[in-house]
Formats: C-alpha cells, sequence, structure tokens
C-alpha cells in the first residue's frame, strides 16, 4: 500500500522557496519491483475546486510547475522521493495551495496471480499538499495617496489612503493631524481618526472635513500622519502629507457694485448741460492690501456709446483697509429722440489677489425721450382728389414728426360729413337755417322722431343733421322733428311751443358738398401699419366713379387712436401720440360739367342753319345745356364774319342768355 509520507501531507513553505521535497512511503508487504505514478492537479480542475476557494489556489504554470512521473521501487525498499518547484512572482497572495495526488501502483515484473495482493495506493493518503504561505503583501500596503495635498474651504473627502499591493481582508488605518498655520477645530476636524479598508478597496477617504468658518483667510495648513495598521497590512513610505487650504473667503477682498448701483434708470438732461452719475464699488472679505480694477462701459442695444455717456473706461484703486470706492460717469445731453438706451459697466482685470463677484456689472438705463415713436397728424386739413375713370383707391398723406421708432398701429374713419357740422363750420348758429319761429304750433301725424332736449340750438342741430328733417317745433320739456312743412303738414295749437321750419335754399349748397357713401366714396373705419423709420404714410380711401355731374364734395377722414404694433418692454413706458391735424376733410373736385356744357343746335341736328333769303327773316338760335344743371349760368353769345357780311347780308348784335 503506497501513501503520502506523514511528514508530506500538508506542507507550509516560502513562495521563494524554489524546489519542494515529496516522500512516498510503502507500507505493509515490500515484495516485489513496483512502479508509482504521481502528478500535480491544475488549478482549473473541479478537484481542486472543490478542495479550496480560488483566493487559495495556486495557479499551475504561475506559482508552480506541473509535475507528473513514475517512483521505482525495488523489492524490500520502503521510501521514495521526488520534487516540484515552486514559481517566485511578485503576485500579492493569500496562502494557496498546489496538490499532487499518486495515480496508480504496479508491479513491474508479471501480474499477481491473486488480485488481493496487487499493489495499489491508498485512498485516503494518496493527496498531498504544498502551501505556499500568504507573500507579496497580500494584504496590503497602506500609504497616504499624496505627500502634498492642496483643498479649499469647504471641502470634504479631499485626503485619501491607498492600498498598494494586496487588497486581500479587512484592514484599519489609524490616522493623527499637527497643526500647522492652520488650527484643528476651527479649520479642519477631526484631529485623528481611523480608515477601514474592505476587501478589493484601493482608495479610501480619510474622513477630514475643512470649515467653512467665513474669516478671510490666506493659505494655511496642517500635517496628517498614519500612526499604526491592523488586519495584515502594513505601512508602507508615505506615511505623512501636508495639506494647503487655499486663501478663501477673499482675504484681499472681492469687488461688486452696491445694491442701488446694479441697475440705474437715468433721463437724459437738457440741452447744453451734463449730469454726473456716481456708482459705488464695495470691497467685501478682507481688505488687506493695494487692490486695483479697471472698468468699461459698453452700450448693450447698440444705441448711444460715448455719445450718450463719458468716459467710457477707467481704473480704481483701494488701499489697505478701503471697503468704498465710486466711479462717476457723465451723463451727455441728447435732443435726439430715442428708445431707452441700456449700457453695462463692467469691472474687468482685479489685480492685487482681488476678484470680481457676479454683481460686478452695473446696468444703466438712460430712459426713452424726446418721443421716441413720434406724433402722427394729417398732414393737410383738406386733401384734394379727383374722381378717375374708373374707382380707384386714393391716399391721404398722414406724416410722422418727432422719432420714428417701431411699427406703429393707426385706427383711422372715413365718413359722411354731418350736414349740420358742415353748416355750423364757421361759426353760424344751427338755427340761422331755420325761419322765423311760429308761436304756440306744432305738426300732428308728420312726426319724425323726439329728441331728448330742452336746449333749442340742440334741436335745431339734429334736424338740420338730418336730410329728412324739414321742420321741428320746441316744448319746455321736449324736442320733435318733423317730416314735412305747415304748407303740407296738420298745424296744431300747444301752447308754450314753437314752430321752425328749415330753410332749404340755405342747406341746399351744403347738401350739394357732400360726397355721399357708398355713390361717391366707402366710408370705412380701418388701420394701417405705420412702418418704423418712415415720415409719411397714407390712409386709404376708394373714390367712385359714377358719371352723374356734381360740385366739389368732401368728406371726414379721422384718426381715431395709434399703439405700437407689438407690446414694448421699454422701462420708460412711453406710447406714440395723435397729435396737430386728427380730423380733415377729402374734396372730390367736381366733375362730369356740374354746371353743364352748352352747345348751339341747328335745325338739322348739326351745328348748321340753311334759311332762304328772304328780307327780314327773324331766325331763331338753340342753345342746349347738356351734363350738369346745377346753378343759375349766363351764356353770351356774339356772331362774326363768314361770307356773309354783318349789316349787308344780316343784322345780330349778340346778347346773353340765362340759364
Amino acid at each position: 500500500l503506497f501513501v503520502f509520507d506523514v511528514t508530506y501531507r500538508s506542507l507550509l513553505v516560502d513562495f521563494m522557496v524554489g524546489r519542494v521535497e515529496l516522500a512516498v512511503s510503502r507500507e505493509f508487504g515490500t515484495a516485489g519491483n513496483v512502479g508509482v505514478t504521481y502528478t500535480t492537479l491544475d488549478s482549473n480542475s473541479t478537484a481542486v475546486s472543490s478542495l479550496v476557494p480560488p483566493e487559495n489556489t495556486a495557479t499551475t504554470g504561475v506559482d508552480f510547475v506541473p509535475t507528473s512521473g513514475t517512483l521505482w521501487f525495488a523489492q524490500g525498499e520502503t521510501i521514495k522521493t521526488f520534487n516540484i518547484t515552486i514559481l517566485a512572482n511578485t503576485i500579492p497572495k493569500l496562502d494557496i495551495h498546489v496538490f499532487i495526488n499518486l495515480t496508480s501502483a504496479f508491479l513491474v515484473s508479471s501480474a499477481p496471480t491473486d488480485p488481493l495482493a496487487a499493489p495499489r495506493v491508498s485512498s485516503n493518503e494518496s493527496l498531498a499538499s504544498v502551501v505556499i504561505a500568504e507573500h507579496n503583501n497580500a494584504r496590503g500596503i497602506m500609504e497616504l495617496d499624496s505627500p502634498f495635498v492642496v483643498t479649499v474651504e469647504p471641502s470634504s473627502n479631499f485626503l485619501l489612503l491607498r492600498r498598494r499591493a494586496g487588497t486581500y481582508g479587512v484592514v484599519t488605518v489609524s490616522w493623527s493631524t499637527i497643526p500647522g498655520s492652520a488650527s484643528a477645530g476651527s479649520d479642519y476636524y477631526p484631529t485623528s481618526g481611523s480608515v477601514t479598508f474592505q476587501q478589493g478597496d484601493v482608495l479610501v477617504s480619510a474622513g477630514l472635513a475643512i470649515v467653512d468658518d467665513n474669516i478671510p483667510e490666506f493659505n494655511e495648513s496642517f500635517t496628517v500622519v498614519l500612526t499604526s495598521v491592523s488586519g495584515g497590512a502594513v505601512l508602507g513610505t508615505v506615511l505623512e502629507t501636508t495639506v494647503v487650504i487655499l486663501a478663501n473667503d477673499d482675504p484681499n477682498g472681492a469687488l461688486e457694485f452696491n445694491q442701488t448701483s446694479r441697475l440705474m434708470l437715468v433721463t437724459t438732461p437738457p440741452d447744453g448741460t451734463t449730469t454726473p452719475l456716481v456708482l459705488t464699488i464695495q470691497r467685501i472679505g478682507g481688505t488687506v492690501g493695494v487692490i486695483s480694477v479697471d472698468w468699461s462701459l459698453a452700450s448693450v442695444n447698440g444705441s448711444g456709446g460715448s455719445s450718450s455717456i463719458q468716459p467710457v473706461s477707467g481704473h480704481l484703486v483701494f488701499i489697505s483697509g478701503d471697503v468704498v470706492e465710486t466711479i462717476t460717469v457723465w451723463l451727455q445731453p441728447n435732443n435726439v429722440p430715442s428708445v431707452t438706451e441700456e449700457f453695462d459697466l463692467t469691472l474687468i482685470n482685479p489685480m492685487g489677489g482681488a476678484r470680481v463677484t457676479t454683481n460686478g456689472v452695473a446696468r444703466i438705463l438712460i430712459l426713452a425721450h424726446n418721443n421716441p415713436y413720434g406724433t402722427v397728424s394729417l398732414l393737410n386739413a383738406n386733401t384734394i382728389l379727383s374722381e378717375g375713370a374708373n374707382s380707384t383707391v386714393e391716399t391721404i398723406p398722414i406724416v410722422r414728426s418727432g422719432g420714428t421708432f417701431e411699427d406703429l398701429v393707426v385706427t383711422y374713419s372715413i365718413q359722411q360729413l354731418d350736414l349740420a357740422a358742415l353748416a355750423t363750420s364757421d361759426g353760424t348758429s344751427p338755427l340761422a337755417y331755420f325761419s322765423v319761429p311760429v308761436a304756440n304750433t306744432t305738426l300732428t301725424g308728420s312726426l319724425l322722431r323726439s329728441v331728448n332736449t330742452t336746449a333749442l340750438g340742440q334741436c335745431a342741430w339734429a334736424c338740420l343733421s338730418d336730410e329728412t328733417c324739414l321742420s321741428f317745433s320746441q316744448l319746455p320739456s321736449l324736442c320733435q322733428l318733423y317730416l314735412a312743412t305747415l304748407a303740407a303738414g296738420s298745424p296744431n295749437v300747444l301752447p308754450g311751443a314753437s314752430y321752425y321750419e328749415k330753410n332749404q335754399t340755405k342747406v341746399r349748397p351744403f347738401l350739394l358738398a357732400i360726397a355721399r357713401s357708398p355713390n361717391d366714396f366707402i366710408a370705412t373705419t380701418g388701420t394701417i401699419i405705420f412702418p418704423a423709420g418712415a415720415s409719411t404714410a397714407g390712409v386709404p380711401v376708394v373714390i367712385v366713379t359714377n358719371r352723374t355731374p356734381k360740385l366739389d364734395q368732401s368728406f371726414s377722414v379721422t384718426l381715431l387712436s395709434i399703439q405700437l404694433r407689438y407690446p414694448s418692454t421699454d422701462p420708460a413706458h412711453l406710447s406714440p401720440s395723435l397729435g396737430g391735424i386728427t380730423t380733415a376733410t377729402g374734396t372730390i373736385l367736381a366733375h362730369d360739367d356740374p354746371y353743364g356744357r352748352f352747345y348751339l343746335v341747328g335745325s338739322n341736328g348739326d351745328h348748321t342753319i340753311s334759311v332762304p333769303r328772304v328780307q327780314n327773316l327773324a331766325i331763331v338760335l338753340t342753345v342746349q345745356r347738356q351734363g350738369g344743371t346745377i346753378g343759375s349760368v349766363a351764356v353770351g353769345w356774339s356772331v362774326y364774319n363768314g361770307t356773309a357780311q354783318q349789316g349787308v347780308d344780316f343784322i345780330a348784335t349778340g346778347a346773353v342768355l340765362v340759364f
């Protein structure tokens, strides 16, 4: 029976041992020559994995040289030895096992006739284990990650401990601090502690924190030292680090505009003057040392520039202890219409250890001035228009004075003239267009409507405005308009009433002067866009061609309202305005011969008359009026010699005909 000798069944060796000797013993009988085979087990075999976990398994070809062979036992021999080779390497490992197995035993000469007498290997003692002891700092070499650490206030997790070599097992490292210019407790905490590395951990924070004390300070430092380690690891070489806390809370100061200077709304000064504008810069944090800063002014919305504010740049110095300085710029006079001008005054290039905060920009708004959106009016009190061969769209010109910023929406109305307004436009009283009143009289059955007024002038105005009203009566508490006159109506006696009849002769010229919609023009209310930058625009009106002879006729044009086309965000909240002429007239010139065209008509329907030569024959000449028949027209006629001679062949002196 062949077994591993008890001394060699489990050997603990150093990874640098090189060769390891193993012995196989022959127990019981020693007859015959016997061969015994052996082999190392492969680290990837299931046999090995069933024996030890992976971290305790030696790797074939890395940790040992795979070996197999045969031991020859001569008759009477009881022990034989063989060697396996252990490979040295730099890989950190725990205790690892190399397994060697006796695989078979056989007689070298003839086989025994009795199977029970055959040589064999033990089923329980045929496996040996060579344990290569833990090596290459398998549990780690513990150090600080860096000998010099720079951090800021506040901060944490800035100091790291590193585990070099192996990472097996749980390891604890203790550390402590040594104050320097930084003070324990007020600048950092805690003053000591320990860090635990779990298996596999390489970097772990020490748990040290920098205190945010809000005190302006320059660079400060302290030292951290590793004091001990447990868990099988060892301390390395980087056992001490200097921690530098960078200057914080602006020991030299941080510069910014104070609250009131960050947004300044100002107005442009009047002509011939300049106005100072003072902005305050404050130094927060520390006040140690001399610091300086430049400043620069720039337009935000592309307007103004140095023509609006001077100067546009400068330099400011704070001596040690200074906390406030000021910048003075001068607003320049400007009578040019402008929307709100925006400028940024920016602190730049801080020197001497200073910095500029996020409040290092001051916004200056010079509010809109000098009517930036302009005043719109009609160009003329009366615009002359002509009727064309076909209906046309004509334009009533409007103008924009002042500024021309932004598109404007102009609402207009084109309407038929009010008869009463036209008749009284020169100051004439509406009563002037009515007869002398008839006392205690009204009409019955011809009522147009009642007007709720006790004022005689208002009652007269109502009747004058309505072309269908021919008369009215004024009662103590009521005004009544009628469709008839006394001559055509039914008079009624009513004490206290006064009856008035409209003088059609006086009214007629005004009726003829009113252009009618839709026969002469199209009455409408609408809007137009007055474009930004433009100083002129036009209100459209449709002039209708009707081929009816008419005198000059007018209609009203009124600008009703004006506003910005798009909502404005300008902080001045200014608006465009209407001014100047906002109500005017458009006059369509007389057309189609309103007073008539006059022709001599001959007896043959043309312009010739054939008569016999008869002594003292009276000849009648006919003058015809074509076109319009408005007004009384005088037409003169005279004769001139042709082949017939005055006084010899005919007698005629000429005359004036009145139509």
